[in-house]
């Protein structure tokens, strides 16, 4: 838990002022049994709506978009200073394949810990377990424990390239090559440059 947050809610003309914790493992508001009691809210599962203190609010569906697609470290794992990790996590959704199961998905950039910088990387949507590329910018060491969320995934797409392949004259290559050697730095040695 990172802390708690008084945060004032603005509902169908009330304002609810409320204290909210902050854990960076969980990314949406998550109302616990003593707001619901606080406010008292009734649930009208058969008409999909709810009554906070005493005022209707409808519900709407989320989209699909805002399903739960995240990443959990699987074991406990140190990332050494100034270094780059591939981390094995747990691929966690619900209902990830409702966009077909082809569909790309990706790791939204992230700092789940101070320092520590998760990168975008691939994820296959059909596979629970995933390797995330993560970085430690920082002089120190960086722990991370089973269970923690390291990031989000996002739904990408995917682009192939159906170019067909370039062959080089290996004379043009040549001539390229020596153009380069031609413009570097003349501080840098002639034995460099081979």
């Amino acid at each position: 838990m990172e802390g708690e947050a008084r945060v004032p809610i603005k509902l169908r003309g009330q304002h609810i002022s409320s204290t909210l914790l902050v854990n960076p493992n969980v990314n949406e508001v998550i109302l616990g049994r003593d707001w619901l009691q606080q406010n008292n809210v009734v649930w009208k599962f058969g008409e999909e709506a709810v009554t906070i203190n005493c005022r209707p609010c409808k519900l709407h569906c989320r989209s699909q978009e805002a399903r739960v697609r995240r990443c959990r470290i699987t074991a406990d794992i140190e990332i050494a200073p100034s270094s780059e990790a591939i981390i094995p996590v747990d691929v966690v959704h619900s209902r990830i394949c409702t966009y077909g199961c082809q569909a790309q998905w990706t790791t939204i950039p992230s700092e789940p810990a101070a320092g520590l910088r998760i990168v975008r990387t691939l994820v296959q949507p059909d596979v629970p377990v995933a390797a995330v590329r993560a970085c430690n910018i920082t002089c120190r060491p960086v722990f991370l424990h089973k269970g923690q969320s390291v990031g989000s995934l996002q739904l990408v797409e995917t682009v192939s390239d159906t170019r067909p392949a370039v062959v080089a004259d290996p004379a043009q290559m040549v001539d390229a090559h020596q153009s380069m050697l031609d413009r570097t730095d003349p501080t840098v040695p002639d034995d460099a440059k081979q």
